[in-house]
């Protein structure tokens, strides 16, 4: 395959396509938020966000004749139309992410020969972090603690699913190890608290035997059985760190634990 780009699942050289160059920048623009002092050297810093980051490629193409060049450009201008938002962007050179990106701005068209045209496309990724496919951790936790890693240098919101287990016998285990019968198993959750990357969130409220609490830290939101059960949370909405994050959950009542689903991409600046 020719050094190029696939966009929306069609690569460049499909349109016979050829890079020239391109651009994306080490990082996405900089917004400062800053206070200038009267009086005062220098200013108060109030920390930055990163906005939108632009990327470009210079293209290039040749076909036989005029009516084979404006029958390219409006297969070219179907495949890059914007009204159809972002799909995903990924370069030849890191086929293992991606960018959620759109065209942007004007795309000219220079006539450098007869047949010969070149186009300057640009894209906007209102995300700026390149990313790559979802990642899911699954377990069964009861006690101690788990590490998940965010393969990114960015950090993450997941998502975390809870499940109450079905013990799937009328007793339990004693202290001995053996099976005793007289020994109540409690398949619901009660109160659970999960902390992963060191903030911890808490649902008020059980989660009965197969039923699911779903938390989006991203869009810091939580249902439970479908219902919306953002009153019943509190504390802080975790987010999954560069590299080996720590994970634990306890409850007031579960003696099988709880399948524990995060749901998560890593993310690259």
């Amino acid at each position: 395959m020719a050094e190029g780009f696939t966009f929306n699942g069609i690569h460049s050289s499909t349109f016979g396509l050829s890079v020239l160059s391109k651009e994306d920048p080490v990082l996405p623009p900089i917004k400062d938020y800053k206070e200038e002092i009267p009086g005062m050297d220098g200013a108060w810093d109030f920390g930055c966000d990163y906005g939108p980051r632009p990327l470009a490629y210079v293209i290039a193409f040749k076909k036989d004749s005029r009516p084979d060049i404006r029958s390219a450009i409006r297969q070219i201008a179907a495949w890059l139309n914007p009204k159809a938002g972002s799909k995903p962007l990924i370069d030849d050179e890191e086929p293992d992410k991606y960018y959620m990106a759109r065209v942007t701005g004007n795309i000219p068209l220079e006539h450098l020969m007869n047949t010969y045209r070149e186009v300057t496309v640009n894209f906007i990724a209102y995300d700026p972090m390149a990313m790559n496919d979802w990642i899911t951790w699954d377990q069964i936790v009861d006690s101690g603690a788990f590490v998940i890693n965010n393969p990114g240098t960015y950090e993450m919101a997941p998502v975390i699913t809870i499940t109450a287990l079905d013990g799937g016998m009328p007793g339990d285990v004693n202290l001995t190890g053996g099976y005793d019968p007289a020994e109540a198993v409690v398949d619901t959750i009660t109160d659970p608290v999960i902390t992963l990357g060191g903030k911890t969130i808490q649902y008020a409220g059980v989660i009965a035997l197969n039923k699911s609490l779903i938390i989006d830290c991203f869009k810091k939101q939580a249902s439970y059985d479908g219902l919306n059960a953002a009153t019943a949370i509190s504390g802080s909405f975790p987010v999954l760190r560069p590299g080996n994050n720590i994970l634990t959950v306890t409850d007031s009542t579960s003696t099988n634990g709880a399948r524990v689903r995060v749901q998560y991409r890593g993310r690259w600046l």
